[in-house]
Order: C-alpha cells, then structure tokens, then sequence
C-alpha cells in the first residue's frame, strides 16, 4: 500500500471502473484481463520477492480457476465488490484492513471456485 504512487493509483481507478463495466455487461473474459492487470501491479508494486516469485509459479494454475469461477455471473459481481472495498483502503493507504480483506477476497475466491468444481462433479455424475 504504501509503495503505490499516484500514477498507480489512477491506473487502479480505470481498472476498476473497467471492471464495473465488464460486470454490467457480463464480459467475464474482459474483465479476467482488468483482474490479472489488478492483481499484478499489487504484487508488483509491493516489492515483496518472496510474494512476486510464489505468486509467478502459480499463475497458470490460478488463471484456470480464476476464469472457470468468472463464468458465473455472481462471482463477477462478487470479486469485482471485493476489489473495490480493497481499493478503497488502499486509497486511505490503510495496510491493515487492505490485508485483510485481501486474505477475505483469496478465501472467498477459493470457496467460490471450489463450489463450482463441485457443481461440475454433480453434473458429470448426472
């Protein structure tokens, strides 16, 4: 948080407001694009080596997940809140709530996605 500049900041605004309109016109794979933009320039910017390395090794893997789980019109609606109220702290550059709603936005995103690998269970054993 606090190593965002200004010029971040801004670009994390158009990416939000990018991401509001890929929610109002359903357009999951448009706003998968503003997502991985999103995610990345946190971990970027937060110049944590440990955190940048994980999170490059697991990035195919969560981009499956990521664009099965935005297939459903909720979890757009839902992620992309999520985002917003992790925007908002990040603008009053309050580390603490950001992190932690940050650790609220990975495990609903988990729980999310693993309701919708268990949906696709059930409908492969129909």
């Amino acid at each position: 948080v606090n190593n965002l500049r200004e010029d971040d900041l801004q670009e994390i605004d158009r990416l939000m407001q990018t991401g509001s309109l890929c929610v109002l016109e359903k357009d999951a794979d448009k706003y998968l694009q503003a997502e991985i933009d999103f995610h990345a320039l946190l971990i970027e910017r937060s110049r944590n080596k440990r955190l940048i390395s994980i999170m490059e090794s697991l990035q195919d893997l969560t981009l499956r997940w990521r664009t099965l789980s935005l297939q459903s019109d909720i979890n757009l609606e839902y992620s992309h809140a999520e985002h917003l109220s992790i925007v908002d702290a990040v603008k009053k550059r309050d580390s603490k709530e950001a992190a932690k709603l940050m650790s609220y936005h990975i495990q609903n995103s988990r729980d999310r996605i693993l309701m919708m690998i268990e949906h696709i269970q059930q409908q492969n054993e129909k």
